[in-house]
């Protein structure tokens, strides 16, 4: 019979004991996501790049240090042509910041992989030159490569409630030593202003 209450009372507090244990757990997870642009547009550019990112952002109670695992997009476009480059990258960064506060500056560095496209471009049109009119329908194919990413930045979170506002300045960098020579011998660097929550 006491074997059967003792039972029954760990059935009935077991539930309790969970929640707690939730509640009380030192690591903290949050989902981020943010929009932004690479301010002011460069004149190659016929419109102001777009940057998304998204991913989930980890870190234990009262300490100085997060883990972020992430996704980032960007399109630019060509002001003169239909050309676009596209950057797809995920990876990992830690974030090192205040730990309390309404307003947390942090700085951050990463790591990933990134495919970097050009998109196929098609010039069509009449063309005169010296007194002579040229028609001209010309696909030229789109490329794509994978390369290295190194990704450093830095931001500030701002608290409101149980919502974090935060902004982020942040650099991708593309070095060549992380790709394939042979066919692409070139660094590349792109540069993006977030604005963005975490949930």
């Amino acid at each position: 019979m006491r074997r059967l209450l003792l039972l029954a009372l760990l059935a009935f507090m077991a539930p309790s004991v969970v929640r707690a244990q939730r509640a009380e757990s030192p690591i903290a997870n949050a989902l981020y996501l943010a929009l932004g642009t690479d301010p002011p547009p460069h004149e190659r550019y016929r419109s102001t790049p777009l940057a998304l990112s998204a991913g989930l952002e980890r870190t234990r109670l009262g300490s100085r240090w997060a883990i972020r695992f992430g996704a980032d997009y960007m399109l630019k476009r060509s002001a003169y042509s239909g050309l676009r480059w596209e950057e797809f990258a995920a990876g990992v960064s830690v974030r090192y910041g205040r730990s309390s506060g309404a307003v947390r500056p942090y700085l951050l560095g990463g790591i990933g992989i990134a495919d970097l496209r050009t998109n196929a471009l098609r010039i069509k049109g009449d063309f005169a030159y010296q007194d002579v009119t040229v028609s001209v329908d010309t696909v030229l194919a789109g490329t794509s490569r994978w390369n290295g990413v190194l990704t450093p930045g830095l931001g500030t979170d701002i608290l409101l409630g149980r919502v974090r506002l935060f902004t982020e300045a942040r650099i991708n960098y593309y070095p060549r030593f992380l790709t394939d020579r042979r066919r692409h011998g070139d660094d590349r660097v792109s540069k993006a202003l977030f604005l963005g929550v975490k949930l």
